[in-house]
């Protein structure tokens, strides 16, 4: 008890430290997390916490070193009883917060599902195929992910299936210029007959009858499309050979487009960033289909709170590592691994950045966002934007729902009004609600507790996972820059 006792008022900084850590974690997961006994288990540390603080906010009073002179006071924790509840507070408040660490990590990976009745098990976070991190189990892994990544993002626009890995979309895009004229040409057509008469035999009146039934054609048309989908989103096209950029409105890595055996194979660091880039946009996806409720036959564009999907755009580097993000108006310093992910180009212009950041405990960098939050020994931050169209009463339900999905806090966002007659003119039909679009810029939490087990050992160095001496480090100042960036320019 004595070696305790002198070892905790040696380190009181230590101790204190410790708990403050803890209480910033707590902090970031009830943030985002409800249910599951977790806000009775963040009170229970709150209380336990205002203990600590009266058992070491003791105040004695000194005596005055000389007749005369005023006693002064001090806080101290002084004697082993105290130090002993201290103790016991400081276990009870370690298993609680394991207990809500443990189930954000569950949260984090895989999610969660409010529409079980609808759907299957909740979609998680998991590689796009097995044996392909943190090394390929073959020659031929890295040639099988392109097709599996590809085909990961066709699912997410496809038609809503319980039994999907990937949430889906159910989205489509407006009838094409050929179908309209198709529509306006078979109504000319009816017309005529009704009066068995040539176009050039039409009086005023009846042109103008003409047009009108054209009009309400069209519009049926199209109402009739909006009505068959839950959301607008482009359609990549795509062949056997290639697939063209940009792929719809995902950011889908380039190593991916090409299948011939000519073809270099993927780096698994690249591959490892379209992981990534896939579980974050794979979150986006899951928060529209939540809030359009893609299962439900009776919702569609015109009723559902997000009409259109325009693009989702993964922002390079790990926030606090490789950048400080773009609302502090840096750009990225990517280093080897995070150009070779990107498929060779830096944002930089130039040779990737090799200079490697410390990371430790949880830290705050008001200058990165509001939130403050970096990538630390816990977690890894990274930014995602997307810009949408939507109903314009259904933006706080839209943060909501992104907090309900996962980690995600929106940092910034901008708002434009949208004409819905010029976007008639182009063929989408919104339904009766004012429709706006909306920029968002997010930022996304990922736990090293789960992620880690995947990530290629270049990306481990880089982040300070692995150290100079331990088993499979590797020094991104030694990669071969010929051998590494074979791969080209990454269109964007």
């Amino acid at each position: 008890m004595k070696g305790i006792l002198t070892w905790i008022k040696s380190n009181l900084v230590v101790v204190i430290a410790g708990v403050v850590v803890m209480i910033a974690l707590v902090g970031l997961f009830l943030g985002h997390v409800r249910g599951g006994g977790i806000e009775k288990r963040g009170s229970e540390i709150n209380k336990n916490l205002r203990k600590i603080t009266g058992l070491m906010g003791k105040s004695v009073e000194i005596p005055a070193a000389n007749p005369g002179e005023k006693p002064t006071s001090q806080t101290v924790t002084v004697n082993p009883r105290v130090i002993e509840q201290l103790q016991g507070l400081l276990g009870r408040m370690k298993g609680e917060y394991s207990a809500i660490f443990g189930l954000a990590v569950e949260r984090n990976q895989f999610g969660v599902s409010d529409h079980l009745q609808h759907a299957g098990e909740p979609q998680g976070h998991f590689p796009m195929m097995s044996g392909l991190f943190p090394t390929p189990s073959n020659p031929a892994t890295p040639y099988d992910a392109k097709r599996a990544y590809r085909e990961a993002f066709k699912q997410m626009l496809g038609s809503y299936s319980p039994e999907s890995p990937y949430p889906n979309l159910n989205s489509g895009m407006p009838p094409n210029g050929q179908a309209i004229q198709a529509e306006v040409d078979r109504t000319q057509n009816d017309f005529k007959g009704r009066f068995v008469l040539n176009s050039s035999s039409l009086d005023d009146r009846q042109q103008a009858a003409l047009r009108s039934e054209q009009q309400n054609a069209v519009l049926e048309l199209l109402t009739q499309r909006a009505r068959s989908i839950h959301i607008y989103a482009e359609q990549p096209l795509e062949n056997l050979a290639y697939i063209q950029f940009p792929a719809g409105p995902f950011d889908i890595d380039f190593w991916s487009g090409y299948d011939g055996a000519e073809d270099k194979a993927p780096k698994v660091d690249e591959i490892w960033e379209g992981q990534m880039g896939l579980w974050m946009q794979q979150d986006i996806v899951e928060v529209i289909a939540r809030m359009n409720e893609v299962w439900n036959p009776e919702q569609n564009v015109t009723t559902a709170p997000i009409k259109r999907l325009i693009g989702i755009e993964v922002i390079d580097g790990y926030i606090g590592v490789h950048t400080k993000g773009t609302l502090a108006g840096t750009r990225s310093s990517m280093p080897m691994s995070a150009a070779l992910m990107r498929g060779g180009a830096t944002l930089m212009g130039g040779r990737a950045s090799r200079t490697l950041t410390a990371v430790g405990n949880p830290t705050t960098d008001f200058a990165i966002s509001h939130t403050g939050r970096n990538s630390n020994q816990i977690y890894d931050v990274r930014h995602v934007q997307v810009t949408l169209v939507m109903d314009s009463q259904q933006l706080p339900r839209l943060f909501e729902t992104l907090s309900e999905v996962n980690f995600m806090t929106v940092l910034k966002m901008t708002i434009t009004d949208v004409d819905e007659y010029e976007a008639l003119r182009e063929g989408f039909v919104y339904g009766e609600n004012d429709a706006v679009e909306v920029e968002i810029l997010i930022e996304t939490i990922w736990l090293r507790q789960w992620v880690t087990q995947w990530m290629p050992n270049l990306l481990k160095s880089e982040l300070g996972i692995l150290k100079e001496g331990d088993e499979g480090y590797v020094n991104p100042s030694g990669m071969d820059e010929d051998d590494e960036f074979g791969m080209g320019a990454r269109p964007r």
